[in-house]
């Protein structure tokens, strides 16, 4: 496997994982993540899907460059239908499968329905597709315990350097500003994705509702699957490693036939 990183176009910073194959799996991060923070992840999906995998960090994160402007309420769509098709032509990517994680997943949702001949296939696992009472609650729970909060942003700062702060106050601040829990709203547009659609949530995940997932594949119709995994929280791939590993295989065309996760 050739591990390379890579310096895009526009200051992204990205790392790919390359087997010799010919399929992509893209993986996009959540709202306080970066290519660093997926660990070993994408090392494994590679090595076991038989895949090359690609990450990057998003402008404001890891080893990208700072944030031109303040994100607006559209940053999902933004993401989706505008940067991450410039990304991916920067690096020589083609159709691929899209792998997304919270607000990560919530892109890829967007990615797909704005580029549905460019996604083979679709995974996202602690996805949003509009504010519910639950995510409200555990954002404002974390929101109010000041010290946890520091010792958060302590540890972020190992991958965002002084950026870590305010990524974390910009997205607390949206998240709980009233209009855009009034107006996010991702379920006009998901009957546009054609690819496969896999949805998964942690059972214990302190950040949607039970059903999200299931309104999800209800907005994006017969191609789409959801399920919650039991003893799994908001970080399948940090808490769970290989099971997350195995349901996110599971439903990616694989390039060695058999290839699977180690049980």
């Amino acid at each position: 496997m050739n591990i390379r990183d890579h310096q895009l176009e526009d200051g992204i910073f990205a790392r790919s994982w390359e087997t010799g194959s010919e399929q992509w799996c893209v993986l996009l991060h959540d709202a306080l993540g970066c290519v660093e923070l997926w660990r070993d992840f994408p090392e494994k999906l590679a090595k076991h899907g038989g895949m090359n995998v690609f990450a990057y960090d998003r402008p404001g994160y890891g080893q990208s460059r700072d944030a031109r402007n303040p994100r607006g309420f559209d940053y999902h769509d933004f993401e989706g239908r505008v940067r991450l098709p410039k990304v991916l032509q920067s690096a020589g990517i083609g159709r691929a499968s899209v792998v997304g994680h919270s607000d990560g997943a919530s892109m890829a949702l967007c990615y797909a329905a704005a580029h549905p001949d460019r996604v083979s296939s679709l995974v996202v696992y602690g996805a949003h597709m509009d504010v519910d009472t639950v995510t409200t609650q555990g954002l404002k729970n974390m929101k109010g315990d000041v010290e946890n909060a520091r010792e958060k942003i302590q540890k972020l700062e190992r991958y965002h350097g002084k950026r870590a702060q305010l990524l974390y106050q910009q997205w607390l601040e949206i998240w709980l500003d009233e209009e855009f829990v009034e107006t996010f709203n991702l379920a006009p547009i998901l009957p546009r994705i054609e690819s496969p659609c896999f949805i998964f949530q942690g059972e214990t995940d302190e950040y949607a509702d039970h059903d999200h997932p299931f309104r999800i594949k209800r907005a994006v119709g017969g191609n789409a699957q959801a399920v919650i995994v039991r003893q799994m929280g908001h970080f399948p791939h940090i808490e769970h490693p290989e099971m997350a590993l195995g349901l996110v295989l599971a439903h990616l065309p694989l390039h060695k036939e058999g290839a699977h996760a180690d049980k």
